[in-house]
């Protein structure tokens, strides 16, 4: 009886540390997948930016396509916003930098179109990376965000405060040939050196950086902060290619297309574009957002549409001449055909007038060119009779005045309208008083109902699982009872 017993034990522990290791492996299993998707691509960013903040991100990852200009997206809520951005690749890493806007809210960053490993796996899913404003305005701002450089370059920082402020520079750790560091000044004073940088309110300063004395290619951070604010702007500097302290050089031009072959030669040219990062790069300086118009819009109806323009150069861009390709000039106008002025980092607001009588599908173009600098916007317009459009029009503000500018003011996200709600070039627009949001507590209970049926059901799953069986028979009591 003993023995009968001793092995039935014997059966019933080894079958519950079966199911123990089962469930432990299931979940080591579950565990290595998720990591691998996570950890296919990372994206270094902050969750939290402050108002008119330059946000700067970094993402790694196995890429098979390389993450341009017409890949990034920027969201609030499901409606596209316009944004000055940029991106670029250095060692591997894509480096992006956006300067966002005043309107506290919750955006999203979304990187399309592009193919890279997630585990073993090839995917083009959507990158998505959240992010929030807040309602506080950052210190100051900074343009751009990263510099890919062969040329002595600047960086504009703005005051974006009432009072004035103090920028601190840090101007790398890289000790060049010279034993010094980058040497800079400002625009207005020419002092070289300069470590610290006030600005009144308001006030709009360029450093210029020199990198004369860079003789190799080099990576740096150049970090400019106050007491609550903090920039890391990626610079890559190609070098002039001599070798270090007149040492000889051996030229290397493994995987580049073009650029410097760290002697003082050529790995060749780019018959188109530019060469960034010994990689042959088509980059306009001139750029339009929205990258592209596809649209469907009513036969006999005035429609006006908003574009930006955006200078991404390192020179301020004078008389830019703006036209529409041949097929679209009976049905598209623009508020303007030539600008005067366009400072670097900065953009500005053209207007469409769309309108047609016949239903018609046309195609084209509109044209921005300066400088021998050109960029175009592809447009495909298809006018329909009786057609009634969607309310959000090509995911993008169509009205040209400010809320301010109608009389109104924008609630926060914990205030509601108390009036008309209408639409204005910065965002929804409250004709009334922002009354504050009161907070139900039946939300709170719900949500801590659900909570507590997740234990339950935890538990109880791990004790009809893992404690097994129920109390086995214990034979030899029942041997002895019976005697």
């Amino acid at each position: 009886m003993k023995e009968a017993y001793s092995t039935y034990e014997s059966r019933r522990s080894f079958i519950n540390q079966s199911k123990l290791y089962l469930g432990v492996s299931q979940a080591i299993f579950i565990f290595l997948f998720l990591l691998s998707v996570v950890s296919s691509v990372e994206i270094d960013m902050k969750e939290n930016f402050d108002q008119e903040e330059t946000l700067i991100t970094k993402i790694s990852g196995n890429f098979l396509d390389n993450i341009q200009f017409e890949n990034i997206f920027f969201y609030r809520g499901h409606v596209r916003v316009p944004i000055l951005y940029d991106v670029a690749k250095i060692n591997n890493e894509f480096y992006i930098y956006a300067l966002l806007s005043q309107r506290q809210d919750n955006y999203s960053l979304v990187i399309k179109n592009v193919r890279y490993y997630s585990g073993s796996k090839i995917t083009d899913d959507n990158l998505i990376q959240n992010f929030s404003i807040s309602n506080q305005t950052a210190d100051f701002s900074v343009y751009p965000g990263f510099m890919v450089t062969d040329e002595d370059f600047f960086l504009k920082i703005q005051n974006l405060q009432d009072n004035s402020i103090t920028v601190n520079v840090n101007m790398g750790t890289t000790i060049n040939d010279s034993g010094g560091f980058f040497s800079s000044f400002l625009e207005e004073e020419a002092e070289e050196g300069e470590q610290t940088i006030t600005l009144l309110s308001g006030e709009i300063k360029k450093i210029f950086f020199s990198i004369e004395n860079f003789n190799q290619s080099t990576f740096e951070i150049i970090e400019l902060s106050t007491g609550n604010l903090k920039y890391e702007i990626p610079v890559y500097i190609f070098g002039l290619g001599r070798g270090v302290g007149g040492e000889e050089c051996t030229p290397n031009c493994t995987n580049k297309e073009c650029g410097d072959d760290g002697c003082g030669g050529s790995c060749g040219t780019c018959d188109f574009g530019s060469c960034i990062n010994r990689e042959c790069v088509i980059k306009e300086i001139l750029d339009f957002s929205p990258s592209e118009i596809n649209t469907i819009l009513p036969t006999n109806n005035n429609e006006t549409r908003i574009i930006y323009l955006y200078n991404l150069g390192q020179e301020d861009l004078k008389d830019i001449f703006l036209s529409v390709s041949k097929d679209l000039e009976s049905s598209v106008f623009l508020s303007t055909e030539k600008i005067e002025k366009l400072d670097a980092g900065s953009n500005i607001e053209i207007e469409l007038f769309i309108f047609s009588e016949e239903e018609v599908q046309i195609g084209g173009e509109i044209i921005a060119e300066a400088n021998g600098e050109e960029s175009s916007l592809p447009v495909e317009l298809n006018f329909l009779k009786d057609y009634e459009p969607l309310d959000e029009k090509d995911m993008y503000e169509t009205t040209t005045k400010t809320c301010s500018e109608i009389g109104g003011v924008i609630c926060s996200l914990n205030e509601e309208c108390e009036g008309e709600l209408v639409n204005a070039k910065d965002d929804k627009c409250c004709l009334g008083n922002c009354k504050e949001i009161q907070k139900s507590s039946t939300g709170k209970i719900i949500g801590w109902a659900i909570v507590a049926l997740v234990v339950i059901l935890l538990i109880w799953f791990l004790k009809t699982r893992y404690k097994g069986a129920k109390k086995p028979v214990d034979l030899l009591k029942i041997g002895s009872s019976k005697r």
